[in-house]
């Protein structure tokens, strides 16, 4: 193989991922909804909780599996002298809402 096969490899990783975090914020999002659907029927949320809170971890380490990726593509484009921004991949910032209340993790709704 050659180097833009290995090249090429790196960026359809970084877009699998990137698809893999676009589709768990979805998810999150229709979990969101479910709790919400549930509390106002008066069911109990304690399992769509544990669920919607293990995608938040799930959400963390595809983010930051997606970083890693990015950041080997990068030191790979500056050692090979690419470094022009015609070929930079562009990384979404963060947002995962990480705020601490009483030294938990606080997911759900932004204010």
């Amino acid at each position: 193989m050659g180097q833009g096969t290995m090249a090429m490899n790196g960026r359809d990783l970084f877009a699998k991922v990137d698809r893999q975090v676009s589709a768990l914020k979805e998810r999150i999002a229709r979990q969101r909804e479910v709790i919400k659907q549930a509390k106002l029927r008066g069911h109990s949320t304690a399992a769509a909780e544990t669920i919607q809170h293990t995608l938040h971890q799930s959400l963390r380490a595809f983010e930051k599996r997606r970083q890693q990726v990015f950041e080997r593509l990068e030191a790979k484009r500056e050692a090979e002298g690419t470094g022009d921004d015609a070929n930079a991949l562009r990384l979404p910032h963060r947002t995962v809402d990480r705020r601490r209340e009483g030294g938990r993790r606080a997911f759900g709704r932004r204010r």
